[in-house]
């Protein structure tokens, strides 16, 4: 199964309201599919099973009315890889840069999303990062790829690290390139950042 890293910015109020409805959270979650391109996969949905079907009439609709979402950014397959150049670790780290990516221990709302229940950052944690990612140089990156360390640590898409002809640390840059900018971008009104991996 693939497993993808995400990111959305998110208001403090929405955050409180997700810790006592787990369900608020899943139109933050979810992937926003266009309406044409599930109408041509799927058709009009009236052959699947009700409670397919009832999924998929809630994607056609989006989010409820009146729930702004901010943009997402999507890490791809790349978040492990991120995270391991970011922090020498395959999990954990040293905080701030442990969390930009698999966000903060401990700090949980919604439900399993496949990988684990989405990380929320509170906004003087978003802050924290956006400085400590403003800090760190493509050189330092390029120092600690290790394609043979990151193979022995299972640094996720396992098996790539290693193919000869390829360059995995410009592919990793492509979503790295992104990351600081957009938590510089968090809106200084007090943002947090919702962070999973589905």
């Amino acid at each position: 199964m693939v497993m993808e890293g995400n990111l959305r910015s998110i208001s403090l109020s929405d955050v409180e309201r997700a810790r006592e409805d787990l369900d608020f959270i899943e139109p933050f979650v979810r992937r926003e599919l266009p309406r044409e391109l599930l109408e041509r996969k799927l058709g009009s949905g009236k052959n699947l099973p009700a409670e397919v079907r009832a999924h998929y009439e809630d994607l056609l609709r989006g989010p409820p009315p009146g729930l702004e979402l901010k943009p997402r950014l999507d890490l791809h397959k790349a978040w492990h890889g991120i995270h391991y150049l970011l922090t020498g670790e395959p999990w954990g780290g040293a905080p701030p840069l442990s969390c930009a990516v698999l966000g903060a221990e401990g700090q949980n709302v919604g439900v399993d999303q496949g990988y684990g229940a989405p990380s929320y950052l509170m906004p003087a944690q978003v802050r924290t990062v956006a400085a400590a990612l403003a800090e760190v140089g493509l050189g330092e990156l390029r120092r600690r790829y290790d394609p043979a360390k990151m193979t022995e640590l299972e640094i996720y898409p396992s098996g790539i690290w290693l193919h000869k002809n390829e360059d995995n640390f410009d592919w990793l840059m492509q979503f790295y390139e992104p990351l600081p900018g957009f938590y510089a971008s968090a809106p200084p009104s007090g943002s947090g950042m919702l962070v999973w991996i589905a």
